[in-house]
């Protein structure tokens, strides 16, 4: 994670998005994890959403993980924003191997990010 995926149109970028690790404190809930996503629509005519409905989470064993719910965020074009998702049931120090995919219906195909 930490990579930026642009996903591309024919002649531009629609829009880019990146999850970033946040950094933990001792106000940090017990056995979860918080990431950052920043999405920068840059020509996208559909708004990018984000909730927890397009947001899938498995461990380094595959395992089915829960990002814990979040209001529902809409980007419109030329408009960036960053939240915060905490993922429940993980612990910081086994983050490794985390995959957050991002998907909706607009997508072609599924959006994956892999922690290391």
């Amino acid at each position: 994670m930490g990579e930026e995926f642009k996903y591309n149109g024919k002649s531009h970028v629609l829009f880019s998005m990146i999850i970033t690790p946040q950094k933990q404190n001792k106000n940090n809930i017990q056995n979860s994890t918080a990431f950052n996503i920043t999405v920068k629509n840059n020509h996208y005519l559909v708004p990018v959403v984000l909730d927890a409905k397009s947001l899938t989470v498995s461990d380094s064993e595959g395992n089915s993980l829960k990002v814990k719910p979040f209001s529902e965020v809409s980007i419109p074009a030329k408009k960036k924003k960053t939240i915060s998702i905490t993922i429940e049931g993980l612990p910081v120090n086994s983050a490794n191997g985390l995959v957050i995919t991002y998907n909706t219906v607009d997508l072609d195909l599924p959006i994956p990010f892999i922690n290391f």
